[in-house]
């Protein structure tokens, strides 16, 4: 079965290989796959091949998380800095997606709407933005911003797993019974 750290080390060997697409995938599957003893190293190299001259917008837009969750807060709006600078169109709602998220985390609700709402500015259809701008909504009282029940449920549908999705659609299903 195959490990974080075979695809650890077969992420270095694409990018030595200068195969750079397939390193990033192979990090990305690594990253999936890491317990606790693997992920430390994963990043460390992630690192390095961002060191080494592979910048690009995934990249920094993971490494700002992973500094995040390092409680790096610095460090990561830098790298988060650094992904918008080099986003393509394609790549821009996932990073101010991921920048809303780490916005939220700290607690800061106005930055975490403003970077949802420009997530969907790039890509209209992000359903976790929507998602997410609809918990806010609702988790400040405002019940009638939070969407309609449909685009609940088709947001809801695109991710069953989401709790924070099924929370809210069964909340909206409540309201629009009790109304």
């Amino acid at each position: 079965m195959p490990t974080a750290e075979l695809y650890n080390n077969l992420a270095l060997c694409c990018f030595y290989a200068q195969q750079y697409d397939m390193a990033l995938a192979c990090f990305d599957r690594a990253l999936a796959l890491a317990e606790d003893q693997h992920l430390a190293d994963v990043w460390y190299n992630l690192g390095l091949v961002a060191l080494l001259g592979m910048p690009t917008a995934e990249l920094y837009n993971n490494l700002a998380l992973c500094c995040f969750y390092a409680q790096q807060y610095d460090m990561a709006l830098t790298c988060f800095d650094r992904a918008l600078a080099l986003a393509e169109d394609q790549h821009l709602a996932d990073v101010w997606y991921n920048l809303g998220l780490v916005a939220l985390s700290s607690g800061d609700k106005t930055l975490a709407t403003r970077a949802f709402r420009l997530a969907l500015v790039y890509d209209n259809c992000h359903a976790e933005s929507y998602n997410n701008l609809g918990v806010l909504e609702l988790t400040s009282g405002n019940v009638d911003q939070t969407g309609d029940l449909q685009g609940c449920a088709r947001a809801a549908s695109k991710c069953s797993q989401h709790a924070a999705s099924a929370d809210l659609l069964q909340k909206v299903q409540a309201f629009f019974q009790s109304h």
